[in-house]
C-alpha cells in the first residue's frame, strides 16, 4: 500500500479542479509522480501513478509545455499497453480532447502525441468490443 502518494494525486485533483494556479496543481502533481516513483517496484500502483502522470500532463499543457505533457503521456502509454485500466482510459480520451483544443495543437509535438495517443486507443484492449483480442 502507498497511501502517501494517494494522498498527493488527490490533491492535485483538487488544486486542478478548484482553478487554483497551474503552478501548484503542477506542484502537486510532480510531487504525486515522485512519491509513486520512490516507491519500491513491487508496490509502485501503476493506475495511480498514471493518473498522477496524467495530472501532471493537463497541468504542464496548461502552461503550454507539450513536449513536458507528452514525455509523461509516453511514459502512461507504455504502461496503459501492458496493464490498462478504465480510469486511465478516460483519463487519456479527457487529455486528448484537450490537447486537440489547445493552441499548440498544429505543432510537431502536439500533432505526435495525438497521433500516439490515437494509435494506442486503436489497439487498447478496452477499447475493442467483448471478445476482442490483441
Amino acid at each position: 500500500m502507498f497511501p502517501a502518494g494517494g494522498r498527493s494525486c488527490d490533491s492535485a485533483d483538487e488544486v486542478q479542479g478548484s482553478g487554483a494556479v497551474a503552478s501548484d496543481a503542477e506542484a502537486a502533481a510532480d510531487e504525486a509522480v515522485e512519491l509513486f516513483e520512490s516507491a519500491p517496484p513491487e508496490q509502485r500502483r501503476l493506475g495511480e501513478m498514471s493518473l498522477a502522470r496524467l495530472d501532471l500532463s493537463l497541468a504542464r499543457l496548461g502552461r503550454g509545455d507539450v513536449e513536458g505533457a507528452a514525455h509523461q503521456v509516453h511514459d502512461v502509454l507504455q504502461v496503459h499497453a501492458r496493464r490498462g485500466t478504465e480510469s486511465v482510459r478516460k483519463r487519456l480520451g479527457h487529455l486528448q480532447r484537450t490537447l486537440s483544443a489547445h493552441p499548440a495543437a498544429s505543432s510537431p509535438t502536439a500533432i505526435g502525441l495525438r497521433e500516439a495517443l490515437a494509435d494506442h486507443h486503436q489497439h487498447d484492449p478496452l477499447s475493442l468490443p467483448p471478445g476482442g483480442n490483441r
